[in-house]
């Protein structure tokens, strides 16, 4: 049986080991031989970005995304890029493993729906919105005292946004009140 995840934090593990470890085979949970021989169809790959680990979160996962790339490029013959259910079918035709890419964190778009599409254009085709934390987007679920509160007048317009490109919004760190905005105005 073909097998999809939708989410990883490989890439960001990889981040941290700089050039000694990479996506053909690692000591991580996910790997190109892991992915082989489970028989996967596809992995999302998140742009995993904790907002108060790093100074600038737009460049780190951008630079993030340089590394998928890399990694994407030097393990082309088992992986390939997917933004769409053709590629990820034209990919399995070629005996190849979808690489999808994901944002888990929608406060490195820094309330901008420009970095939104620019992502998009990138490749990323799903954004979790919020993590541990809140952002312009919405507010998180690890927090009694936030769960009620919905998206920002920001968060409304990327999902509309998310809506009108085709991406997926990932609600997992969302608050309550946020998941039925979400809902609401899909």
């Amino acid at each position: 049986m073909k097998m999809i995840d939708l989410h990883c934090d490989t890439i960001g593990r990889l981040m941290y080991t700089g050039d000694k470890v990479n996506l053909r085979k690692n000591n991580f949970s996910v790997d190109v031989e892991k992915l082989v021989k489970s028989d996967s169809m596809a992995q999302f790959f998140a742009l995993y970005v904790d907002l108060q680990q790093v100074d600038d979160p737009l460049k780190y996962a951008l630079d993030m995304l340089d590394r998928f790339y890399n990694e994407i490029q030097a393990n082309s013959d088992k992986l390939r890029l997917a933004t769409n259910y053709q590629e990820l079918i034209e990919n399995t035709t070629n005996n190849k493993i979808s690489a999808f890419l994901t944002v888990e964190e929608g406060g490195v778009i820094q309330g901008k729906l420009s970095n939104l599409r620019n992502f998009y254009r990138l490749g990323v085709r799903l954004m979790t919105l919020t993590w541990n934390y809140t952002n312009e987007i919405g507010f998180p679920n690890c927090k009694s005292e936030l769960q009620n509160k919905g998206l920002t007048e920001f968060g409304i317009d990327c999902v509309r946004e998310m809506n009108n490109l085709g991406m997926i919004i990932d609600v997992s760190h969302l608050s309550d009140g946020g998941f039925y905005d979400v809902a609401k105005y899909s």
